[in-house]
């Protein structure tokens, strides 16, 4: 038996939503463990068409996907999103023991702060 979808807040919507974000960060989760063990550069000594550093930027964009499709559907408010991100990038930096990984966090809050996000252009 076939089960339709009749809405964003029925259930089989949201839980196929919300399986298609976990099963993002799982995948974010693999490939920053093969960083861990092989470098971000490697690409399994070219047994892998792209670097890990291609994958990890791979499944985060898969992550920014699953996120705005649940911010299409009503899941989550982007701006809460935004705010949440601000504030973690100002607190993260206690947790932090590397200078220049502090560095990095008040330059992202500063990003989403002022609202300038990396972006790429066509240009």
């Amino acid at each position: 038996m076939e089960i339709r979808d009749t809405g964003p807040d029925h259930p089989t919507g949201l839980v196929e939503r919300m399986g298609l974000i976990s099963e993002e960060c799982g995948e974010t989760s693999q490939i920053v463990g093969k960083i861990l063990r092989h470098g971000i550069k490697s690409d399994n000594k070219g047994r892998n068409e792209m670097t890990n550093r291609q994958m990890l930027e791979k499944e985060v964009g898969d992550i920014l996907a699953a996120a705005l499709i649940c911010v299409a559907a009503g899941d989550i408010n982007m701006g809460e999103v935004v705010t949440h991100a601000e504030n973690k990038a100002g607190t993260v930096s206690e947790y932090l023991h590397n200078g220049l990984n502090k560095g990095f966090a008040e330059a992202a809050r500063v990003m989403i702060e002022k609202r300038t996000f990396p972006w790429p252009t066509d240009e």
